[in-house]
């Protein structure tokens, strides 16, 4: 199961987004956000597959389940349209997408 269905299906179960966020980051590994991206990160179909410290991060700095999933949507389109392959460096960027997101939106 995919990182984000995870922490959708947990949302549902009535567990706040802080509290999935806190667990996530104290039972994995932290990894650095701005090293490049190894295969695992990707699909079949090349979409980046977030991984759950990641996700951790961007609940933590306010974004929601639900941007998540749409930012994600959009991040996979963006790099897929430019027909550049899969982005090096895929954390850093997935971040600085939810944070240009939140800017345009106002938050």
């Amino acid at each position: 199961m995919k990182a984000i269905q995870l922490i959708s299906k947990l949302t549902q179960q009535g567990y706040t987004d802080r509290e999935i966020a806190d667990e996530i980051l104290n039972e994995t590994t932290e990894i650095d956000l701005r090293a490049r991206v190894g295969t695992e990160h990707f699909d079949d179909a090349d979409n980046y597959l977030p991984p759950p410290q990641v996700l951790a991060h961007a609940i933590l700095d306010g974004t929601s389940v639900t941007e998540l999933e749409m930012a994600l949507a959009e991040f996979n389109l963006y790099w897929r349209d430019r027909e550049e392959g899969r982005p090096v460096f895929a954390h850093q960027l997935f971040l600085s997408h939810l944070q240009r997101r939140a800017r345009n939106s106002g938050n």
